[in-house]
């Protein structure tokens, strides 16, 4: 058992809940010992500050006499009553499941009376109100209710909706697995494979006539093709549809939209700066932007951007003040480089230059190449503004060469780099300057025309 598998039950723990699981662990089925009741208490009350440090100094101040092995044993049993605790919380917020398993346990016993009981109340539960992912748990009920029918024999009318109602369910879960398999294979630049897969989501959509189902097609197209068409309609889709949506699901269709985003950004297209941002708020309205409570790295650096190009420095400062506390450890020391994006945009070089020096000193900034090229970029920048050529000239020749290497960067994200670096060296050396910006990341290029002014 991974001691960090422990410390994110931990971290999910809301207060309330900390103090049922004290009561939940007195419990003699739960087998815990003397000890492992300290550990408990012990580890319970570490804030979330604690729990950010390193896990030696914080496994080292609960077990400080105890063996490795005996260390071990604590934890094990913790993890295990940790879990069992987690699953019962889940199975109460899911009552139609629990029902449903209450109604099987009492009928495998012959208690008919408690049977009939969970029976009606889970068909009273979905009279009240029930999404697509309960549609498997509906048809299980007219399935009951065919069976404890006198006349078996009679047909039921409602047998072909919930028929259709369980076709349903299994193509949008067959349809995620695609769009899942379709977007692992664009990353890997296996575009031509999806044939295969899109032949399977073709034959969903024509044998499964739902709304749901086809808008999981167009989103598979979307991630397959890139047609902007597809991404209208699933924009739509989720529009009309949100307040409806399972959270997990309405989580899935925006993500594959923002990345879809990201892409068109990244080839000069603002509109989807705009459209990337009312995602970001979507997820936000829905308590939805912190997964496991930590917000994405990707996720925090691409709104950072967006909200530059789109609403200005202090749109982007007022995000990354809100957010940046929940980035994993790992990621904190990126704060920095976007801080540095952030005051360039507001003309204050010196200021930018203090944090890029910073980030040079982080492991980040070594094992990250994108970032390393963004950091060097941004410090040419400071230097410029700040008109300290020398430094800036000796700067380039050692970023050239690394472009140049051909190490994990694509070949594109390459050239626009060199474009940039060329571009620079021209304007600190007085030279004649002409850009087109396809030949630029949008942030270069924006600068370049903040800096030419009316000189271009």
């Amino acid at each position: 058992m991974s001691n960090s598998k422990l410390l994110a039950l931990v971290k999910e723990l809301t207060l309330s809940e900390k103090r049922d699981l004290k009561v939940f662990a007195q419990m003699p089925s739960n087998k815990l010992m003397s000890r492992d009741k300290i550990a408990l208490e012990q580890l319970l009350s570490l804030n979330a500050q604690a729990l950010k440090k390193p896990e030696k100094i914080i496994w080292a101040k609960l077990f400080a006499e105890e063996t490795a092995a005996e260390q071990n044993r604590v934890k094990t049993r913790l993890f295990q009553m940790m879990e069992k605790y987690i699953s019962l919380q889940q199975l109460d917020q899911n009552q139609g499941v629990k029902l449903l398993l209450q109604t099987g346990f009492h009928e495998g016993r012959k208690i008919n009376k408690l049977a009939s009981l969970s029976f009606n109340r889970s068909k009273k539960l979905l009279n009240d109100k029930h999404d697509f992912d309960q549609k498997v748990f509906l048809f299980w009920l007219y399935q009951q209710a065919i069976l404890r029918e006198k006349d078996v024999r009679r047909m039921d009318e409602n047998i072909e909706t919930m028929e259709h109602c369980l076709d349903e369910f299994y193509a949008c879960n067959k349809l995620r697995i695609l769009c899942e398999r379709a977007n692992r294979q664009k990353i890997l630049k296996k575009a031509e494979s999806t044939r295969a897969l899109a032949v399977e989501a073709d034959f969903l959509q024509t044998h499964i006539h739902s709304d749901l189902v086809r808008a999981y097609c167009n989103l598979f197209q979307l991630i397959a093709s890139g047609n902007e068409a597809d991404f209208i309609s699933v924009k739509d889709f989720v529009d009309q549809q949100q307040s409806k949506l399972k959270r997990e699901h309405l989580q899935e269709f925006i993500a594959y939209m923002m990345n879809y985003c990201i892409r068109k950004f990244n080839t000069g297209d603002l509109t989807y700066a705009s459209h990337y941002l009312e995602f970001i708020e979507k997820l936000e309205n829905e308590d939805l932007l912190l997964v496991g409570g930590s917000l994405g790295i990707g996720r925090l650096k691409n709104t950072i951007h967006s909200l530059l190009l789109v609403q200005g420095a202090e749109a982007a400062q007022a995000f990354k003040d809100k957010y940046g506390s929940y980035l994993e450890e790992a990621h904190q020391p990126y704060l920095l480089l976007a801080q540095a994006t952030i005051d360039v945009d507001k003309n204050l070089p010196q200021k930018a230059l203090a944090a890029i020096k910073e980030f040079q000193d982080s492991p980040v900034y070594l094992h990250d190449v994108y970032y390393k090229i963004t950091c060097d970029k941004l410090m040419l920048k400071c230097y410029y503004e700040l008109q300290e050529f020398v430094a800036l000239l000796s700067k380039i020749d050692g970023i050239k060469a690394f472009l140049n290497s051909g190490r994990r960067l694509p070949k594109k994200r390459a050239e626009k780099g060199l474009h940039f670096l060329n571009t620079i060296e021209r304007l600190t050396k007085k030279g004649h300057v002409q850009i087109r910006e396809n030949d630029f990341t949008i942030h270069d290029y924006r600068w370049l025309i903040k800096v030419l002014g009316d000189h271009r």
